[in-house]
């Protein structure tokens, strides 16, 4: 027994599962507030892994969640699920009509973006992916192979690299350009590669937002996906969306249809799920082409999950839910439009925003990002860095109130800071 009992003392979380703020050992939570051991309360800026569409235990989506589970706890694939067919219903009612092949059958967005990959290869016959430096798919080994933040860990992809070529990161650091005009972030570089590898291209694979490597929508990002759609149509090559990020968030539920895009393929994940873990794919007709086993996982679609996205999809369609969307969306305009005396500059769209942290009128190094998200914390406030920003997602269900007392603690804390 004595032995049983050291081994189980040795037991610990794995270095990469690790929590980087010990500090704060979390309890529980409600809303737009989760609470430490201490019972000490935090305004969650960040929506946690910005994740939470609507915040912690929302009553609706629990009480959804619940009732499922007391109904079943799992059904096989082969079986014809009612639930199932209801969510995908009103998922659809929210996106581009054209995309009408939906699978849910997925855990994560890493499983939404390469089923929309390989849909993409499999229609075209090519495997050649074109992506942007900067954008962040996912951990499994093609989204870590298909990313571009950072370095790819050869050591752990070895054996499956995948054919990727990777356009300029679509955010120029000078303040004093015309975005409009500048080829990195209006889409001219990327179609221009486009052209140039046009035989070989399975997809070109872009993310909107682009919130951990700090872009969080560039300047001119709805003249660059809209150039890059038009482009990508002409020669017959297949655009997918990555929009796990974006959905719920913005106005019009997704940038694609906020900005009169449609795509070939849309990833979806994070907020859909109602803080639940679910991956989405949904494409045109055209790349609905996998058979049973190549897109599909032994948890996926959980009908936990499922009742959230349900749940998720019936909140947003809500009249009044939308119109609470736009009261926030106000307020967090006029918030962020003071005088940051030259130590941040903001951009965004909806409830997702940057707060770019400058030192000396260039980008902040990110180890005084990270400083100064700790700083936050310290003071009651979650905010996460991403590179040379501060990325802001609250839940919609944050109030007024908080959001005023946490972008006051944000900006107080960068001019102490900077």
């Amino acid at each position: 027994m004595s032995v049983l009992i050291e081994q189980t003392q040795l037991a610990h979380l794995a270095r990469n599962a690790q929590p980087r703020r010990t500090w704060v050992s979390v309890t529980g939570g409600s809303g737009a507030l989760f609470r430490d051991e201490s019972g000490r309360q935090y305004i969650d800026l960040s929506s946690q892994t910005v994740n939470l569409l609507f915040g912690q235990v929302h009553p609706y989506i629990t009480e959804q969640v619940i009732a499922r589970l007391r109904e079943y706890t799992f059904f096989d694939q082969d079986l014809d699920c009612a639930a199932d067919r209801d969510a995908v219903a009103l998922l659809h009612a929210l996106l581009p009509a054209e995309l009408t092949a939906i699978n849910i059958k997925m855990c994560n967005g890493s499983d939404a973006v390469e089923s929309a990959v390989k849909q993409a290869r499999r229609a075209t016959g090519n495997s050649l992916v074109l992506t942007v430096e900067g954008i962040y798919l996912g951990q499994s080994t093609q989204a870590i192979n298909l990313r571009g933040l950072g370095p790819r860990p050869a050591d752990i992809v070895r054996g499956s690299a995948e054919q990727v070529i990777f356009a300029p990161r679509p955010y120029c650091p000078a303040e004093d350009h015309n975005a409009l005009t500048c080829p990195i972030e209006n889409g001219e570089a990327i179609c221009e590669l486009v052209d140039r590898h046009r035989g070989n291209l399975a997809c070109v694979l872009l993310d909107p937002l682009m919130m951990t490597s700090g872009v969080v929508g560039g300047r001119a990002m709805s003249v660059m996906i809209q150039r890059v759609r038009e482009h990508t149509q002409i020669l017959g090559i297949p655009l997918i969306l990555d929009e796990c990020q974006t959905f719920g968030w913005v106005p019009d539920y997704t940038l694609a249809r906020h900005w009169d895009v449609v795509p070939d393929a849309m990833a979806l994940a994070k907020g859909v799920g109602g803080g639940f873990p679910l991956g989405v794919c949904a494409s045109r007709e055209g790349l609905d082409n996998l058979e049973w086993g190549e897109a599909d996982f032994t948890s996926g679609g959980h009908p936990a999950s499922i009742a959230g996205l349900a749940a998720t999809c019936t909140l947003l369609a809500d009249e009044l839910e939308q119109m609470n969307f736009d009261v926030l969306t106000d307020a967090l305009d006029q918030l962020l439009a003071g005088d940051w005396r030259g130590t941040a500059r903001t951009r965004g769209i909806g409830l997702i925003r940057a707060v770019e942290v400058l030192d000396g009128g260039r980008p902040a190094d990110p180890a005084l990002v990270r400083r100064i998200s700790d700083r936050c914390m310290a003071r009651g406030v979650h905010v996460r860095p991403c590179r040379s920003v501060l990325g802001i997602k609250p839940p919609r269900v944050i109030s007024i109130d908080q959001l005023e007392q946490a972008v006051e603690v944000v900006r107080s804390v960068i001019a102490n800071e900077v």
